[in-house]
């Protein structure tokens, strides 16, 4: 039985929302009950780490290996392959561990659910240690004269993460200010403590942290949740006693200024590679006025364009970028200023300046309204990345988690966007002083860059594990050879039929060939003009699109340069300060946007976007914001130099969480023009853009300057120009009515570019200061994707590339991709391996020829490719889906005729892509992102070999 514990309609998510206490065992649930059919369904659990070891990420991932009633070794796989989810995965935050699951199919969703409930309260990690070792961390030793080494996938992931500098300084900067209390830990798990974890200490946490006592269970969407809190009643809480232990996070006591040094590797020392931050730690997040007041602060000081600390920062030349972060989904908020690329010498001058900042702040009350305006825009529209229930219970927990009686908190924010725009700005002035300024709980990072940092760890490590090999007998030795063996024996060992039968599926008659219908119809015009009925609640979604498929490669990549500094400049009528009022006063939100589409016949568009969003009220406010934006920007050099090195710091960010794709694209380029262009615009070729226009403009700012006004002029022309809508019918007359006055503002020019595409086959190895690899290979399989390929994908992506580089080889993860246009690109992330993955890539065809599904099994990558089909997406981006595939040749009918392959996909219709695929790989594209250590070994595999540019 279940205890009402509160209820209440709550009309700004437009949901039924009830918090019970289950009667036995006093575990938390709360139901959002709405129209909306993407049902979701998450269990947490509070799990403040202990330690440095990873604890909690790697009972995040162990669990989903096998369980009482699903005894599969990994069943989170057999889901991935055989189901119509549109959402699965788990989540490790610094203090609470999420298991989230969704799927439109009310079936499905009862199937995910009892998989997941029985993953975290019985799981096989109790019985079978393998879990942990390979999950988390073992030694290895293949033979008694090798050295002893370390594998696991969260070991290898958290490798990744503590290679990258903004990783690095982000876990040290909670460490500095929280050391007294569960904060200071990492939940990730820093990689020098990872192989301190007992297997009795893993299999202890969860015994008493994994308790429905110390749950928060939640489900949302159009469901009948009485029956889905029985199920969970009955099959699970009622088994369970009450287990009465405190999990509360205890308030950090730290009330002084603490100073941590650190370090990251780089491939070559150069000046200003130090990092610096300044931080700050507050009580707790419970008072949501005061929370998005300080937020509303922190953006004006410090991180909105023109912000005057971060402006002041800058142009004291402390740092080429400045990185801000207001954290507060966690009980105790902390802000976090890091200058990027520093150096330690300005230190002094960096605090200086931030708390001259504060203690003279002068906050205008037109900028506070406009961010306010902004804020509760974004708050109605919803647009979570990720099924809009996630995202509603992500916001939830981050205050149930710590106060039963504010479950519902932010669920209900507008209350508090009135209040504050009715408060005074005496009340923001009162929070920097008692709340910034007089705060005593901050701390100062600082990481220093060191050519040897990855080695020396490498060098401790080693001797470490030389010390303990020498430790052991012979026969210890052998006993660690076998037990290294018997894991592999393990994890290539294949589940039996009887066990994958244990796992709840779905029939072929579950899925349907009928693709969701995406509305759009072209409007005969004086210009292409696209539009998507779709309810919008009062909002007109706007894209204004310039064709420049016919742009030089340089030209593209200015225009690429284009889409980040538009409204990061001063206009002829405003600074870019008060451009970004303008844009929260009147828009949701203003973008530019450089959009490649592939095309079915092989070509490619290539279009700039001109993306914004607003409210009929300020429809004409918003196109002179546009036009002000597009034709006034001053590009004064001083402003460029500094927009430059922020592009280049952005880059050197996403390739360190991202190199698999930059990877991948880079591979691809040196055969298809596409990818070429793709590349040239937003990878590898465009950071050595960036880097060469960094390097040389002090000597070529007038014609680099010249170029970008010469490029704006050939973006913005009538000839380029169609319009792309999602909106209210009530509102498309005036939509296109603002569309029209903004086509007789433009000029009518014409350009011709010469065209020519440099491609080649580098076969490149591009060495990174990062501690993990990312290699790739692409071929052209010389026919479209189809049903087809999407079945192979799965079989492909989850038999073997999981199977071989992520559980035998401990990379944190693989991908390949069937493109539409015959590309086939495959990829491994955050990974120990080099040539080894390489060689895993080459037996693709090898291994195509050796599957024999049974039935059951065949039906299940069926019903896996297509729910990866079926994504759901916020009205905000259905319009552009729509339009993309319009671009792209995609009709209905093809849509439908991919569903129906995918339901009568044969064996032999997967098994000749075999020859297919060896045959597309007699020519080899590859591309390694590769770490020092791993560089030898990669040498004669590869062409090429070049740094990564990173300062």
């Amino acid at each position: 039985m279940y205890k009402l514990i509160d209820k209440k309609f709550i009309s700004e998510i437009n949901s039924q929302v009830t918090i019970y206490s289950h009667d036995k065992t006093k575990a938390r649930i709360m139901t959002i009950e709405n129209d909306d059919p993407n049902k979701v369904f998450s269990i947490a659990f509070r799990t403040p780490p202990i330690n440095d070891c990873g604890l909690t990420h790697i009972l995040e991932h162990s669990v989903l290996c096998g369980s009482k009633k699903y005894p599969l070794k990994d069943p989170f796989v057999e889901l991935l392959k055989g189901s119509l989810n549109t959402f699965l995965n788990a989540f490790t935050f610094p203090d609470k561990t999420m298991y989230p699951c969704a799927s439109l199919n009310d079936k499905d969703f009862q199937n995910l659910m009892s998989v997941y409930l029985d993953a975290v309260f019985h799981p096989n990690i109790y019985t079978n240690p393998y879990i942990f070792k390979q999950e988390g961390w073992h030694y290895e030793l293949d033979d008694i004269n090798n050295d002893i080494t370390i594998n696991g996938v969260v070991y290898n992931e958290m490798k990744g993460a503590f290679s990258e500098p903004m990783g690095i300084m982000a876990r040290y900067v909670m460490h500095s200010l929280f050391k007294d209390n569960a904060y200071g830990f990492e939940s990730g798990g820093d990689p020098k403590e990872i192989p301190n974890l007992s297997y009795d200490d893993f299999k202890n946490f969860h015994s008493k942290y994994y308790s429905p006592s110390n749950s928060y269970i939640m489900l949302y969407g159009n469901c009948n949740m009485e029956e889905k809190l029985k199920f969970i009643e009955d099959e699970y809480l009622n088994e369970f006693e009450y287990n009465d232990f405190d999990t509360n996070i205890l308030k950090s006591k730290i009330d002084s200024f603490n100073e941590e040094t650190h370090y990251y590797n780089v491939n070559e020392l150069s000046d200003n590679q130090d990092y610096l931050s300044y931080n700050i730690a507050f009580d707790n997040n419970l008072d949501n006025k005061k929370i998005i007041a300080l937020g509303i602060v922190f953006e004006l000081l410090f991180s909105k364009p023109g912000a005057p600390i971060k402006e002041e920062l800058i142009h004291a030349g402390i740092a080429d970028d400045i990185d801000v972060t207001f954290e507060t989904g966690l009980k105790q908020p902390f802000f976090s200023v890091v200058a990027i690329n520093s150096s330690i010498e300005k230190k002094d001058e960096f605090v200086k300046i931030i708390e001259d900042g504060l203690n003279n702040a002068k906050l205008e009350y037109e900028d506070i309204q406009a961010l306010l305006n902004f804020k509760e825009f974004k708050t109605r529209e919803a647009a979570f990345d990720g099924p809009k229930g996630l995202g509603y219970m992500i916001r939830a927990l981050e205050t149930w988690l710590y106060s039963d009686k504010d479950a519902m908190l932010n669920l209900e924010l507008l209350d508090y966007f009135k209040e504050l725009k009715e408060t005074d700005i005496s009340y923001y002035n009162e929070l920097i002083k008692n709340e910034i300024i007089n705060n005593n709980h901050k701390s100062y990072v600082t990481l220093l860059p060191s050519m040897t940092y990855n080695k020396d760890n490498d060098d401790i490590l080693k001797e470490k594990l030389r010390k303990y090999k020498s430790q052991l007998t012979n026969d210890e030795l052998l006993d660690l050879i076998n037990e290294t063996k018997a894991l592999k024996e393990y994890q290539m060992t294949p589940d039996t039929k009887e066990v994958i039968n244990t796992l709840p599926t779905l029939k072929i008659d579950d899925l349907s060939s009928e693709p969701i219908k995406l509305n759009l119809e072209k409007i005969n015009h004086e210009y292409e003009t696209y539009y998507s009925d779709y309810f919008t609640n009062g909002i007109a979604y706007i894209n204004w699109l310039f064709d420049i498929s016919d742009f030089d490669i340089e030209t593209l990549q200015y225009a690429k340069f284009l889409e980040y500094i538009y409204d990061l400049v001063n206009t002829k009528n405003h600074n870019y300060s008060e451009l970004d009022k303008l844009e929260k006063l009147y828009t949701g939100g203003l973008s530019t946007l450089v959009r490649p589409i592939d095309k079915l016949d092989g070509n490619i568009k290539i279009y700039f976007d001109l993306k914004f969003s607003a409210m009929r009220m300020y429809f004409d406010d918003a196109l002179e914001l546009v036009k002000d934006t597009i034709y006034n920007s001053i590009f004064d050099s001083s402003r460029i130099k500094e927009l430059l090195k922020e592009v280049k710091s952005n880059l050197e960010q996403a390739i360190a969480s991202s190199g698999h794709i930059f990877a991948a694209i880079h591979a691809a380029s040196y055969s298809s023009k596409n990818y070429y262009l793709k590349d040239q615009i937003s990878m590898m070729g465009y950071i050595d853009f960036i880097n060469d226009l960094i390097d040389r403009f002090d000597k070529d700012k007038d014609i680099i300057i010249n170029n970008l006004y010469s490029v704006a002029k050939k973006i913005f022309n009538k000839n380029r120009f169609l319009s792309d809508i999602t909106c209210d019918k009530e509102l498309l007359d005036d939509v296109i009515k603002l569309s029209d006055k903004f086509y007789d503002s433009l000029e009518d020019n014409k350009y011709e570019f010469n065209q020519s595409f440099n491609i080649k086959n580098l076969n490149e190895m591009i060495i990174t200061p990062y501690d993990v690899n990312y290699m790739a290979r692409y071929s052209n399989l010389g026919m479209r994707s189809n049903g087809y390929t999407e079945v192979l994908k799965k079989v492909v992506s989850l038999e073997y590339l999981w199977q071989q580089v992520r559980v035998l080889g401990g990379a944190y993860g693989a991908m390949i991709r069937f493109g539409e246009l015959g590309s086939l690109l495959v990829a491994s992330y955050r990974d120990p391996n080099t040539v080894k993955t390489l060689d895993i890539f080459d037996k693709i065809p090898e291994f195509i020829r050796s599957i024999n599904p049974s039935d059951d099994e065949m039906l299940k990558y069926k019903i896996g490719a297509m729910g990866a089909l079926d994504d759901t997406f916020h009205v905000s981006t259905l319009g552009t889906k729509a339009f993309n595939n319009y671009i792209c040749g995609i009709t209905y009918d093809d849509m439908k005729k991919k569903r129906e392959e995918i339901i009568s996909t044969t064996l032999d219709d997967l098994k000749k892509y075999a020859d297919i695929i060896e045959e597309s790989f007699n020519e080899k594209f590859i591309t390694g992102l590769v770490s020092q250590s791993s560089k030898k070994d990669c040498e004669k595999i590869f062409k090429n070999t070049r740094n990564l540019i990173t300062k």
